[in-house]
């Protein structure tokens, strides 16, 4: 970029991920590349002044959504994460990341099952061995929401002889679940077919993020579930012991 008040250049990079587009601009000028094939590139070359306009627009855009580089390069020197979103179809790639936020849980696991068979295709993957060690071992606080019947009952016996700290409430059923880890990453899964035994037949996508804002909301959503299903099994235990109160 020039400076207009003397001959020097102002140069300044930005930094954009998933970026497919390959062009240069001019004042005047516009030159880009289109992709026909793997091995076939061809350019784009015109200096009329509507589409010159249009890819000056389009740059603008893309722009102002970037970041400036030198704080890509500082958040790398400090070891923070960029932030990304990304939605995954590949069944293979969902299951490792699931798999690795399973393993690498330090200090809190929030965990929203499906449904009861959610359970089950956990620990038929190790994600429940994997939460085990965390919460035995590094004493991380894992939170289990699960509608819990016959099928799942063993595994919930198996997770209370070896992590008994690991909290588990009976929930109900839904089209999606839910995994936020160390308040830095979630996913949220969307179930393809619920009666699927395997994890990777069951979904049909996967969201993951680390952005900040969304890791508290989904934080935010598991903890707003999880008091109302307290709040809701308190009643329930209330109004038994009223009843027996009543009956005596």
């Amino acid at each position: 970029m020039r400076d207009n008040n003397d001959n020097n250049y102002n140069l300044q990079v930005h930094h954009m991920n998933d970026i497919d587009a390959n062009f240069a601009l001019h004042e005047t000028e516009y030159l880009g590349s289109i992709t026909l094939s793997e091995h076939n590139q061809q350019a784009i070359y015109s200096n009329i002044p509507e589409i010159v306009e249009q890819q000056h627009s389009i740059f603008e855009t893309l722009w102002n959504k970037s970041m400036p580089a030198e704080d890509i390069v500082e958040e790398i020197e400090q070891g923070i994460e960029p932030e990304f979103f990304e939605i995954i179809v590949d069944s293979q790639k969902a299951t490792e990341i699931y798999l690795n936020l399973a393993k690498s849980l330090q200090k809190e696991g929030l965990l929203l099952f499906a449904d009861s068979r959610a359970l089950v295709r956990a620990q038929k993957l190790g994600v429940i061995d994997y939460l085990i060690n965390a919460s035995s071992q590094r004493h991380a606080a894992v939170k289990i929401i699960c509608p819990l019947d016959d099928p799942n009952s063993e595994i919930v016996k198996q997770i209370s002889q070896h992590a008994p700290d690991i909290k588990i409430l009976n929930g109900g059923s839904s089209q999606s679940g839910l995994f936020v880890a160390d308040q830095k990453e979630y996913l949220r899964f969307d179930l393809k077919d619920p009666k699927a035994a395997d994890f990777t037949q069951a979904i049909g996508f996967i969201v993951h993020s680390n952005s900040k804002s969304s890791v508290a909301s989904s934080r935010s959503m598991f903890e707003l579930i999880w008091n109302e299903h307290v709040q809701y099994r308190k009643i329930k235990e209330y109004e038994f012991c009223k009843k027996i109160t009543e009956t005596c």
